[in-house]
């Protein structure tokens, strides 16, 4: 069993208090034919606000010349989360 850091009354809303969107993460830039892009990566180690397993995630921003955004989030992690 595991017992979350709770931010909302006794929940744990959007990953806790210190979530992924308080992090430092490390910004890529990539060299693409039809446009511009970077990716955004983060480490969130085992037991970070009390979640179990590593996480390795990653989020790639393209915008092309005809101005499309596009997102792509990947994920993964040692441990059932």
């Amino acid at each position: 069993m595991y017992h979350l850091i709770a931010n909302n009354g006794p929940n744990t809303l959007h990953g806790g208090p210190n979530a992924l969107d308080h992090r430092v993460w490390t910004v890529t830039p990539l060299t693409i034919p039809d446009g511009v892009a970077a990716t955004l990566s983060y480490v969130s180690p085992d037991d970070d606000q009390n979640f179990p397993g590593t996480l390795t995630t990653s989020v790639t921003y393209t915008l092309t010349n005809d101005s499309v955004l596009q997102i792509a989030y990947v994920a993964s992690t040692d441990k059932d989360t």
